[in-house]
């Protein structure tokens, strides 16, 4: 009986993970240019028209070297923000500060993935831009930086992780789906790295781009951390 325990659970993972791929024969838009990695700065390298404020949210976690659960990113740390960014600058993969519509939230961090008359669409949980698959890390599910195999791979020897209505709901919530929508004139389609703890245009919608206040360069390096009030811009 605990045999085919076993190899039911083997069974659901595999369909789990192979719900969160996509078919090499699509056709693919990359960006080569965006890092997973965020860029730590020390204070004397920060120039330009910057300001520094904490982070109190954990939508954006998106690395994790080694698969170290205690390494943060955004999350309570001082992110810097360039406060000279314009429609102009946007690019795709950009880490935008920007009002939150019609949140009590107020500020957040997400990524900008689709620009205006760009059609987005999401397909058991990978962005789709025009139709082409967008591979890139930022351009499907992930939880804590990883994928949901990697994410069943760091957890399998907690108990909590070996219950299968855990990998279940990890499932259900990779395969996430939206219907094709087509981002207004002024507005950008923006999405947390973080699928399990975002709020992002996947809820709210198109992100009308008079409510980017900045875009984040980086963080401050943790011996140079301070403590700085998330005042609004």
């Amino acid at each position: 009986m605990k045999k085919f325990g076993a190899l039911l659970m083997v069974y659901v993972l595999l369909l789990a993970i192979s719900a969160c791929s996509f078919s090499k024969d699509e056709e693919v838009m990359m960006d080569w240019h965006t890092s997973p990695k965020p860029q730590a700065i020390m204070p004397g390298n920060i120039a330009g028209k910057t300001i520094i404020r904490q982070y109190a949210y954990n939508d954006m976690e998106n690395w994790r070297p080694y698969a170290n659960q205690k390494c943060r990113v955004f999350y309570r740390r001082d992110i810097v923000l360039d406060l000279n960014y314009g429609d102009k600058d946007m690019s795709r993969g950009d880490i935008v500060y920007h009002v939150v519509p019609g949140s009590v939230l107020g500020y957040s961090l997400s990524r900008i993935v689709a620009f205006g008359d760009e059609r987005v669409r999401i397909k058991e949980g990978q962005l789709y831009i025009n139709g082409k698959v967008l591979d890139t890390f930022y351009g499907k599910f992930q939880h804590k930086g990883m994928s949901l195999k990697q994410y069943v791979d760091v957890h399998k020897r907690r108990e909590r992780d070996k219950n299968e209505a855990h990998i279940m709901k990890m499932k259900k919530q990779c395969k996430v789906n939206m219907r094709e929508i087509i981002v207004p004139q002024g507005h950008v389609f923006v999405v947390d790295d973080d699928w399990v703890n975002a709020y992002d245009s996947k809820q709210f919608g198109a992100l009308p781009t008079e409510y980017i206040k900045g875009k984040v360069i980086g963080y401050i390096a943790d011996k140079e951390q301070k403590r700085h009030k998330n005042i609004p811009l």
